[in-house]
Parts: structure tokens; C-alpha cells; sequence
């Protein structure tokens, strides 16, 4: 799916513990948006990331550019390190 420049999109991570189960526990929920050339656009510390649901985390984010981008989440569960990587196209209407 297509998304345009200036359009405001949610993105969501799912945080799950070593057991499979869905997990609130993740410290530091941090996101970071990457351009197509893995060029960091922006980093949503802890405090402005929303817990939704139980394990569940979005931030809304204005698409600043055209072309393919990366989100990263991220945060410590468990004593471990865990991140999620996923990516959506902007275009220029």
C-alpha cells in the first residue's frame, strides 16, 4: 500500500516475551525511521510512543518524504534486546 508525503500513518509493534505471549515489559519502546538508503529521518523516544493494548505500541508519524521507509522498534524484554523492522512507500501525487 501506497501512502503520500504529509500523510499521517500509524505505526504499531507487537511485543511479545520468550514464552509467545503478548508482553507489556518491554523498557524503552524506542522507534526509529529510516530513508531507502538506511539514512536515519528520526528517532520517537519512549515518552511519546502509545501503549495500546496489552503488548501493543504505535506512534503517528507524518511521512516527511517520497520513497520507501524503514521503522524500526525496539526496546529490552527479558534482559535481551528485541527489535521489529518493517517498511512502507511514500509517493508524490
Amino acid at each position: 500500500m501506497n501512502y503520500y508525503k504529509g500523510d499521517t500513518v500509524r505505526l504499531k509493534a507487537t511485543f511479545y516475551n520468550f514464552a509467545g505471549s503478548l508482553s507489556d515489559l518491554p523498557s524503552s519502546p524506542t522507534l526509529k525511521v529510516y530513508d531507502d538508503h538506511e539514512i536515519l529521518l528520526s528517532t520517537v523516544l519512549p515518552a511519546s510512543i502509545t501503549h495500546g493494548t496489552t503488548g501493543i505500541y504505535y506512534y503517528d508519524y507524518t511521512i516527511p518524504q517520497v520513497g520507501r521507509l524503514i521503522y524500526e522498534f525496539s526496546g529490552t524484554l527479558e534482559s535481551n534486546t528485541v527489535l521489529g523492522r518493517s517498511t512502507f512507500n511514500s509517493v508524490w501525487v
